[in-house]
């Protein structure tokens, strides 16, 4: 069988698609709506994962950019081998980045990810009050 190759951004956009699929399927299974996939946020989400996976010093939650009451960042580092589900696994057994997830005043979100030099894939997701 021939070797398919995925190229890299496709690979991380599908990635970041299924952790937003995850997310969706919780927040419907406790009766909040579906978030909607924010493009500015998305953007936003990428940029802060490609600065962590960097090496960026400063703590993962920075806040959103002009964000003020009405978004919420949650930042997570995983090793190499992590699949969207061990994104969706930490969040869920994370009180903080549980109730973020699911607060149903929340109506968009963005993610990004980045992998650093040794593997690790850095994950943010931005959510937007609606």
């Amino acid at each position: 069988a021939p070797l398919v190759v995925v190229p890299p951004e496709v690979a991380r956009k599908a990635f970041e698609g299924s952790v937003v699929a995850g997310v969706n399927e919780a927040r419907t299974a406790v009766g909040a709506e579906r978030l909607v996939t924010d493009p500015v946020l998305s953007v936003e989400a990428e940029v802060r994962a490609d600065q962590l996976a960097a090496g960026d010093p400063t703590t993962g939650d920075l806040p959103v950019p002009e964000s003020g009451e009405t978004r919420d960042r949650t930042v997570l580092a995983l090793p190499p081998e992590a699949t969207p589900q061990n994104v969706l696994t930490a969040m869920l057994t994370d009180t903080g980045m549980r109730d973020r997830m699911l607060d149903g005043e929340f109506a968009k979100v963005g993610v990004g990810t980045a992998t650093d030099e040794e593997g690790r894939i850095h994950v943010v997701l931005d959510f937007e009050r609606g």
